[in-house]
């Protein structure tokens, strides 16, 4: 009430509006395994509150396979906003830690809050490339690796050709820390389809993991094959026996 000496102004109401700025869950953490995608809905609390609440947040790995995000859209609630999918090729789980700001409708600005994606480094395997050689052999499946925390693979002959009867061998079938000195041999044209399948040595916290590959071996016909010159055709990799 303003007065100037003994008079007295009249009395005057001021409204003041306080809006409320979006909160991030506190403490919001995942474990995943290595090459799977984050999926995190980032949650508000109030949940959804208010409404039309964007998320951003800066690169959290540098080089690695995380990426930033500018004014996500919070809404609809069951949306994921983190999809980044994530890799650790080392023996230990790797932290990713995204610092999400949360921003409203009407500029009111949250605290920054992290979320932590745990990546556990599971088992890694790479079968080679795909090759084309003739029949007899051996081919020795070179290029093919394993990684993270597997110690062995086992490769399996995964398809034959329908005319095969059964033909078509490995040279090693037990377990192997080193893949790449096993050998195949067929003795019939067609294609063959080999797996490569890592043990599971975190104890199920992580799954085994494969991969496969095409081995096409040429008729024994084949000009290449039977010494008549010529090498494999373009883009293509292979020996022959």
């Amino acid at each position: 009430v303003p007065f100037v000496g003994s008079c007295v102004g009249d009395t005057t109401d001021i409204t003041i509006t306080v809006r409320p700025s979006p909160v991030i869950l506190a403490d919001q953490e995942i474990t995943i395994c290595s090459g799977e995608n984050a999926n995190v809905e980032i949650q508000l609390s109030p949940a959804n509150t208010p409404a039309g609440v964007t998320l951003s947040w800066p690169d959290p790995d540098g080089p690695g396979s995380a990426t930033s995000r500018v004014n996500v859209s919070a809404d609809p609630a069951g949306t994921l906003h983190i999809t980044d999918l994530l890799t650790n090729n080392d023996d230990e789980p790797i932290l990713v830690r995204y610092a999400v700001s949360a921003e409203s409708p009407l500029g009111c600005q949250g605290e920054i809050t992290n979320i932590d994606v745990i990546v556990q480094p599971g088992a890694v395997v790479d079968a080679g490339e795909s090759t084309i050689t003739c029949p007899g052999g051996p081919l020795t499946l070179i290029g093919s690796s394993i990684g993270g925390l597997a110690t062995e693979a086992t490769w399996s002959v995964v398809s034959r050709p329908a005319n095969a009867n059964g033909n078509g061998s490995l040279g090693f079938e037990g377990a192997t820390d080193r893949p790449d000195t096993v050998t195949f041999s067929a003795d019939t044209s067609g294609i063959y389809v080999l797996r490569l399948t890592t043990n599971d040595p975190a104890a199920g916290t992580c799954p085994a993991v494969s991969e496969e590959i095409t081995i096409t071996v040429r008729s024994a016909e084949d000009q290449i094959c039977k010494g008549g010159g010529g090498g494999p055709d373009p883009g293509e990799t292979g020996e022959c026996a």
